[in-house]
């Protein structure tokens, strides 16, 4: 067995960070260097499969448990590890940004998605994602085929069949077809969820349906968008929960509050944070 296979075949445990000179290497728990510091960050120990992260200067990129670069070290952030929810293998992606710009690799680093979009969603479940290149926006599918032109002074992921776009300064909402489907009237806008999405009109937060007719009327200093048929609002700096009717079903009553996920949500209160169920009573 080469030394490299003995390596590439040690447990993770084996792996002991150590620091010497200011640089960041690997001994085994026995005392005897496996991998030499030279490196200025390595990832806190967590090894993915036979890889880590490891950070040289300001400059980000993988290696393997032999030592040997399997990742350029020329990336700017460290690494997110995703998987998408159409693929049915449920493969493993690297999420990248190389010189400001993001990009997608695949397990074996592969480029998937180039690193040259200023901004990328990671949302393909609509078959398109947005993304933002040479200050614009518009949406590619998985094959970094422009789907969308980047036409957009900003956008968002498709929900319910609409995407927010801005054009100037004011935002609407497009269907597949690029058809504008709801005007451009509105200072800020949220993706639909739940059927309404949370848009922001003359300084006022409300909710408008598919139509873009309201289906809450905007008299909110703040608010987040529905999950599990409520949304927090925000009037006069305490936040509460309302209903698709706009009822509130929890009073204005928390110095802050978060969405709903799986029956309970985050709130703070005067004596710290608090979670809280769909009835609006403390459950902790």
């Amino acid at each position: 067995m080469t030394r490299q296979e003995y390596l590439l075949k040690l447990p993770d445990e084996e792996f002991v960070r150590f620091k010497e000179n200011g640089k960041w290497g690997f001994r085994d728990t026995q005392g005897e260097v496996l991998i030499a510091a030279e490196y200025d960050y390595i990832n806190e120990n967590v090894w993915f499969g036979e890889r880590i992260e490891v950070r040289k200067g300001d400059k980000w990129g993988i290696i393997n448990k032999a030592g040997e670069v399997v990742l350029d070290i020329v990336y700017d952030e460290p690494f997110d590890c995703v998987s998408f929810d159409f693929d049915p293998h449920q493969r493993t992606f690297y999420i990248v940004e190389r010189d400001g710009k993001m990009g997608i690799l695949d397990y074996d680093f592969n480029e998937v998605i180039p690193a040259e979009y200023e901004s990328l969603s990671l949302n393909f479940s609509s078959g398109v994602a947005a993304a933002g290149k040479n200050g614009k926006y518009g949406f590619i599918d998985f094959n970094n085929n422009v789907v969308i032109d980047f036409k957009y002074d900003d956008n968002g992921d498709f929900y319910e069949g609409l995407a927010a776009v801005k054009i100037g300064e004011k935002w609407g909402f497009i269907n597949r077809r690029e058809e504008l489907a709801i005007p451009c009237l509105y200072d800020d806008a949220w993706d639909f969820t739940e059927g309404v999405a949370l848009v922001k009109c003359d300084g006022r937060c409300g909710y408008i349906n598919h139509a873009g007719e309201w289906a809450v009327e905007p008299r909110y200093d703040e608010a987040l968008p529905f999950s599990e048929g409520l949304a927090a609002v925000s009037v006069a700096d305490k936040w509460g929960y309302i209903n698709h009717l706009g009822e509130f079903v929890i009073e204005l009553q928390f110095e802050n509050a978060f969405p709903f996920s799986a029956g309970c949500a985050m709130v703070q209160t005067e004596d710290g944070y608090k979670h809280i169920n769909l009835f609006g009573e403390f459950i902790d």
